[in-house]
């Protein structure tokens, strides 16, 4: 059965942008999450193919503990992603999915998205040690900073220029908002640098 996902406004906007590092913060039950998934897709179904025909990608999807993992983003990707062995493959020895999507044009989305938590030193290491096209922060404020830049600078790797490059390359996230003060409230609030976009959900009652 097909599903068809209608993006709220503000998540609309959001995945049409084309910023380096692309944010998104909201209120609890705001689709975030979903929104971001969905921008991910699209990332991956807008990356021009290589000589073969194949729109290669690949992704890290990084949680603050592993626990926030499965039951946050783990639970919506399998939600729109049930694997089923062939289009949708899952890994549970490494938390990786593997995604190969037949396109009408004669394409083939070929992406590689590994899941990884910070409580977990080794996952740490690996996701730095990694080549990828892009990353996404979940619950972005309980990531450190710091681990922005490294992130960065491991994107933009994947595919390699014998494929093409990648069309895009960079971070996404999402997350609820920081806390005044922290560091998180001073690169979105006080200082934003220009390759970052943050677009912000109104509440429910907005």
């Amino acid at each position: 059965m097909t599903r068809v996902y209608e993006a709220p406004p503000t998540i609309a906007k959001f995945i049409l942008l084309k910023n380096r590092v692309q944010l998104l913060m909201g209120p609890i039950g705001g689709g975030k999450t979903t929104g971001v998934l969905m921008k991910l897709l699209a990332l991956c179904h807008q990356q021009a193919p290589n000589q073969n025909g194949k729109r290669k990608t690949r992704w890290a999807v990084v949680r603050n503990t592993r626990p926030q993992l499965r039951d946050s983003v783990l639970k919506t990707v399998f939600d729109w992603l049930p694997p089923d062995g062939v289009r949708v493959i899952w890994r549970e020895s490494d938390m990786t999915m593997l995604l190969n999507l037949p396109q009408a044009d004669g394409t083939v989305v070929e992406a590689e998205i590994f899941f990884r938590a910070l409580d977990d030193e080794q996952d740490a290491r690996r996701l730095l040690s990694v080549e990828f096209t892009g990353v996404w922060f979940s619950e972005f404020r309980e990531i450190p900073l710091q681990l922005l830049t490294d992130a960065l600078s491991r994107t933009g790797r994947y595919p390699s220029s014998a494929d093409g490059g990648p069309t895009w390359h960079g971070l996404l996230g999402e997350s609820n908002f920081p806390t005044r003060g922290s560091d998180w409230f001073h690169y979105l609030e006080v200082e934003p640098p220009s390759y970052m976009v943050l677009l912000k959900q109104p509440s429910g009652i907005s």
